[in-house]
């Protein structure tokens, strides 16, 4: 074991001997600094060796202190370098860093650090290409630059020139064209890097022309251009006679953003002279005086020409192109005196006068001046109407034998002749007369018929136009109607006349095709019908007549319109079973207000009207007569001209007499006797009684009503008495007692 711990121990003294030998004999000669750099600034910011110039630069940061910086320093493999790597040093001047090789040689490296610029600034910043040139103003703490150009410059396409900070660069370029209608950011870089912004902002500047171009009224035609006269600073504008200056619209033009106050199209009043102020873009002002003049009136006419003070007013006609006027006044006028009324041009004058009397028995010339002085002859001439004769009116076309006629119309008194042409021609006689009416009566042996009134007034006739029918007084004759229409079933048709009711005779009436009767007050002046609901409808001719064939003279027309309103309904009736002399109710629809007609219908003719109590749209109530045939009767209603039928019989018989006591039980002395009942029918043998007082016949008596009979009893004595009524056939009736008081 010894023996070989030795032998190991041998080896390895051994091999170590041979390494030193051999260490000793290769040392490096290398001595370069590799790398120098600073760890504590930004990326560990590395120097620039030079291996040639043995140097390194080393750039920091504008603001670095340089006076203890801690470098890190790299050299060749197995060298050493002094001052050590990771020793603060202070840059402030070159520092010398020796390396020494393994074999012992040494290099120095000259450090040297540079402290970059941080200067990023604009310093100035114009147009130096404008005349004169402009400078911006430049806020250095919110880096804002502004410059006002002059006005009119073109802002699109400014050159700047800037001045910036020493080693900095700007963006964009100096000496670039710039659009600077809007804010241009420019952009300083530092030599370090770092970097400011700077807003450029150009205002153009504003305009001091502050001139009133033109002025003008286009609204009036032609239009009017005023004269403006720069040096006085006054406008001038004459316009049309009877333009109104109170509220014209004028059209400026002023200087490029200029303003002007009043503004261009607002309406002004011109009555005085006004005070235009234009304002220039830079806010100064000059005022302009506008004066409007309004031209002379050169209008020299005659407008009107009239004359008021005739009935009717009289106005002339005004020919323009002939210059005359011509009038025609009414027969009788006195043209040697009228007053004529003229309207003539505005602010004229003219001769002879308005309103002044003239004799128009000639032409008169009027002239008419101007108001500039144009003069202008106008010729009157008056021409007087010939009588004319006129028929207005005649109180009526049909009159009697010996009647007389009166006459509107327009006559000349003292000049006039009436005269009826026919077979033969009457002159008739002129009980009176003005000159717009006659008064004429007409011979009793005129012979009826028809004839043409003729009027002849100064010589000149005319004719009426309707034909003039003479009749005999006596007889009847139509002469008018109450209205134009009339509706079927509804209205009332009323003639008017004389002498329509005839001794002996029955009137009708023939509407169109339909002939009727017709009722005739007894004055015979008026004759009356519902118009019936089978009369021809539209535009029918109304003849009265007799039924012994003789007719009526006249005729009216008249229109006959459908009856629109709607028929009547019977809902309901209070009875179907009735004794002469109830009261019926019938309920239903659609009846008129008044007016209605009931009726009953019997087979074999025995028809009947009720009297009828009340009556309304919805309800009739009617009293039944008490001397018509038992019998079943159809009920029928007509309303508003139409006629419902109830769809059952009413059966109508005569109630069983009942007598139910007295009035009163107490008379006095020659007192009628009343007694009540009901019944008492005096068509029937009901009306036949036996009356006894005390016993004793002779007791006369009246069916006063339905329900009552009176009885005259002979003489009686004061006290009481017993009263037996008895029928015909010999039953008691009433058994009673009464006293004479």
């Amino acid at each position: 074991m010894r023996k070989f711990l030795s032998l190991v121990l041998g080896i390895v003294v051994g091999a170590t001997f041979i390494l030193s030998c051999s260490k000793e004999e290769f040392k490096s000669s290398e001595k370069e600094i590799t790398e120098f750099s600073i760890g504590s600034l930004a990326a560990n910011a590395k120097g620039i060796v030079d291996q040639k110039a043995k140097t390194v630069t080393f750039k920091v940061p504008a603001g670095t202190d340089v006076k203890a910086l801690v470098p890190m320093v790299m050299v060749s493999k197995y060298a050493t370098v002094v001052p050590a790597s990771g020793v603060s040093q202070d840059f402030t001047a070159p520092v010398t860093y020796t390396v020494t090789a393994e074999d012992g040689s040494k290099q120095t490296f000259t450090v040297t650090v540079i402290v970059m610029s941080g200067d990023k600034e604009i310093k100035s910043f114009k147009f130096a290409g404008l005349t004169p040139a402009v400078v911006g103003g430049i806020n250095k703490e919110t880096g804002a630059i502004r410059l006002s150009v002059p006005f009119g410059t073109n802002v699109k396409e400014l050159v700047p020139t800037i001045e910036i900070s020493e080693k900095a660069t700007v963006t964009p370029a100096a000496g670039v064209k710039q659009d600077f209608t809007k804010p241009v950011v420019y952009t300083v870089a530092a030599e370090d890097g770092s970097k400011r912004e700077y807003t450029v902002t150009v205002e153009a500047g504003k305009s001091t022309e502050k001139q009133l171009l033109e002025f003008k009224f286009a609204g009036i035609s032609p239009a009017v251009v005023a004269a403006v006269d720069e040096g006085k600073k006054t406008v001038k504008a004459v316009v049309p006679f009877g333009t109104n200056v109170k509220a014209l619209v004028p059209t400026l033009s002023v200087s490029a953003n200029a303003t002007a106050n009043p503004a261009s199209g607002v309406a002004t009043d011109f009555s005085s002279d006004v005070q235009y102020t234009v304002t220039a873009q830079d806010g100064s002002k000059q005022a302009y005086i506008v004066s409007v003049e309004v031209a002379k009136n050169a209008e020299a006419k005659i407008l009107k020409f009239k004359f008021a003070g005739l009935n009717p007013a009289v106005e002339g006609v005004v020919n323009e192109a002939e210059k005359t006027v011509k009038l025609t006044v009414p027969y009788g006028t006195n043209v040697a005196s009228i007053v004529p009324s003229v309207t003539y041009s505005a602010n004229a004058a003219i001769s002879p006068n308005s309103e002044v009397a003239q004799n128009f028995s000639n032409p008169v010339v009027y002239a008419v001046t101007s108001e500039s002085g144009v003069k202008v002859n106008y010729t009157v001439s008056v021409v007087v109407e010939p009588f004319k004769t006129e028929i207005k009116e005649l109180s009526s076309t049909t009159i009697g034998q010996g009647e007389s006629l009166t006459i509107k119309g327009n006559f000349a008194p003292s000049k006039t002749e009436v005269v009826l042409e026919g077979t033969t021609n009457y002159v008739l006689t002129i009980a009176s007369e003005s000159s717009s009416e006659l008064k004429v009566m007409l011979p009793a042996n005129i012979k009826v018929g028809n004839y043409t009134l003729t009027v002849k007034s100064d010589g000149v006739k005319t004719a009426y136009g309707s034909k003039i029918t003479v009749v005999n007084p006596n007889a009847p004759v139509i002469t008018g109607v109450n209205k134009q229409s009339f509706m079927r079933g509804i209205d009332l048709l009323i003639l008017s006349g004389k002498n329509l009711k005839q001794a002996g005779k029955i009137p009708t009436v023939q509407i169109g095709s339909y002939l009727t009767n017709i009722s005739v007050n007894d004055a015979g002046t008026q004759a009356s019908l519902v118009v019936p609901m089978s009369s021809p409808l539209g535009l029918q001719e109304i003849y009265m007549g007799y039924t012994d064939g003789s007719e009526v003279e006249g005729v009216v027309k008249v229109t006959i319109l459908e009856n629109t309103k709607p028929a009547p309904t019977i809902s309901t009736v209070s009875s179907t079973s009735l004794f002469f002399g109830d009261i019926l109710t019938i309920d239903g629809t659609n009846f008129a207000a008044s007016g209605n007609g009931v009726l009953f219908k019997e087979s074999f003719a025995y028809d009947f009207r009720p009297t009828i109590i009340s009556e309304s749209a919805t309800q009739i109530k009617v009293q039944l007569p008490t001397d018509r045939m038992a019998s079943d009767y159809t009920l029928e209603v007509t309303s508003n001209g139409k006629t419902t039928s109830y769809g059952t019989k009413i059966g109508i018989a005569y109630g069983n007499l009942a007598l139910t006591g007295l009035a009163s039980s107490a008379v006095k002395p020659n007192e009628e006797i009343v007694v009540n009942g009901k019944y008492i029918y005096d068509n029937t043998e009901n009306r036949m009684m036996n009356i006894l007082v005390d016993g004793e016949w002779g007791s006369s008596y009246k069916i006063v009503d339905l329900k009552t009979i009176s009885i005259t009893p002979p003489s009686l004595s004061v006290g009481k008495h017993t009263l037996v009524i008895k029928s015909i056939q010999g039953s008691v009736l009433l058994s009673t007692e009464f006293e004479v008081k």
